[in-house]
């Protein structure tokens, strides 16, 4: 059994096999877009915070690769201590060109000399002594046409270095290709969304100002609402963020949301919950997995969890499961719905278990959005109801818990949903749950605090 989430495998000749996302058709139509074009290209691939940009991205590299396509990696994030956001990211291009063709050491030396001139700083010391009063009104005049006239010679300079960086990068972008191919050089960024605002904001103005040049594609891998945010930091709120990217953005991609419960199936294989499931439902029957796969479907789309989330989610029933004898109840749906709550909303977590609401209010924050109001109609959100509404609980109090449900059992009631919850709370009389609350919760405090 895993506890740590597992490293997603790539097989380096099926990029996508192990694609759980059903993303690779995606990738098909990225590629077909990003070599079908010999312009200056930036691409932005959007998806929310742990909604597998990175993965998406290794896979896609993969194929990049197999296609024959140049391809160079750069972090942003693990590259955000640099003070200069250019600096880092002509390294990082200088050593995946490297590794691309060593046979173009000349080029991408000559690349590296042009950039330094870009990256020469004026020291103002002229100003400071103006502004110190060093200097007499009859030099200040001197003075001050001197830095004009250097600051004038300053800006020709940087504009033929610009110039001449640009030419540079195109000549080796092509010289990357030892036959001739229109197939640009694809530069991935990664993880822009969490560096500082400002280094975040200068990458995305050294891609537009110095590496706009043709054969040469840009790849964004952002959280657009979140890189917003930087931007809003940087220039104050009320920022036309949009607006702003655009100046940036040539083609903005939103990667398509997995289809429900496609990406939680396939968790209890990958975090090797098969085989003690299996041992379990000796003691326990065949429900355990249905009720932990059915629960956890519904929660992750009704509360709209992040892949990464889900995948932690998994982490902590791996620990739940572990740290439990194979003779003992884990209460299925309780356990998964407790673990998605404490993950999603810890306040509301811990006030249920504390007693200061009621299994009520738990089931009307799960009705908050369309896809919950949607799985509470479902059985297995009527399951949870009734588990929810034993779990804290004594069997002397089962007639008052079935009493707003017990109306719905007449012949001429049409509340189908009542009923269902009235019979699984009849089912669940049986099944030792009074009171299974504060166990469960008991659990889930003790694996909360691993960290994968």
């Amino acid at each position: 059994m895993k506890l740590k989430t597992p490293e997603l495998e790539i097989p380096s000749d099926a990029p996508f096999k192990n694609d759980l996302l059903g993303r690779e058709e995606s990738a098909l139509a990225l590629t077909e877009l990003i070599c079908s074009t010999d312009e200056p290209l930036v691409l932005s691939i959007n998806a929310s915070w742990g909604e597998g940009k990175t993965t998406f991205l290794n896979m896609w590299q993969q194929m990049l690769k197999n296609k024959g396509v140049k391809t160079v990696y750069f972090n942003a994030w693990e590259n955000d201590f640099s003070e200069d956001a250019f600096v880092s990211l002509i390294a990082e291009l200088k050593l995946g060109i490297e590794a691309l063709s060593p046979n173009l050491p000349d080029e991408s030396g000559e690349l590296i000399k042009l950039a330094a001139g870009l990256m020469k700083r004026s020291f103002p010391t002229a100003v400071k002594l103006i502004t110190a009063g060093i200097v007499d009104t009859n030099e200040l005049a001197e003075l001050s046409k001197k830095i004009a006239e250097e600051e004038v010679q300053r800006y020709e300079e940087s504009k033929k270095s610009v110039t001449g960086f640009k030419q540079a990068l195109t000549e080796l972008a092509a010289k990357l290709y030892e036959a001739e191919t229109s197939l640009p050089l694809v530069i991935l960024i990664d993880e822009l969304d969490r560096c500082r605002p400002t280094y975040a904001i200068k990458i995305l103005e050294a891609v537009k100002h110095f590496f706009s040049v043709p054969n040469v594609v840009f790849v964004l891998a952002i959280d657009r609402k979140q890189l917003g945010y930087s931007i809003e930091s940087a220039y104050g709120v009320g920022m036309d963020t949009s607006g702003y990217l655009r100046r940036f953005i040539d083609i903005d991609y939103n990667l398509p949301k997995p289809k429900k419960g496609a990406f939680c199936k396939e968790q209890f294989a990958r975090f090797g919950l098969l085989e003690p499931l299996k041992i379990r439902s000796k003691s326990f029957g065949q429900y355990e997995k249905s009720n932990l796969e059915d629960t956890f479907s519904g929660l992750f789309c009704a509360l709209d969890l992040s892949l990464r989330e889900q995948e932690r989610c998994f982490t902590l029933l791996s620990l739940a499961i572990r740290t439990t004898p194979d003779n003992h109840r884990i209460y299925d749906v309780l356990l998964a719905a407790l673990l998605v709550i404490n993950i999603k909303n810890n306040s509301l977590f811990q006030d249920f278990v504390a007693g200061k609401i009621n299994y009520q209010e738990v089931v009307e924050y799960i009705g908050t959005t369309v896809a919950g109001k949607e799985f509470l109609t479902e059985y297995q959100g009527c399951l949870l109801e009734a588990y929810l509404a034993c779990c804290n609980s004594n069997d002397y109090d089962f007639n008052q818990i079935t009493q707003p449900y017990s109306q719905s059992v007449g012949e001429n009631s049409s509340d189908e949903r009542g009923m269902k919850i009235f019979r699984n709370l009849q089912g669940l009389r049986n099944e030792n749950l009074f009171g299974a609350l504060k166990q469960v919760a008991r659990k889930i405090d003790l694996v909360s605090n691993f960290k994968d």
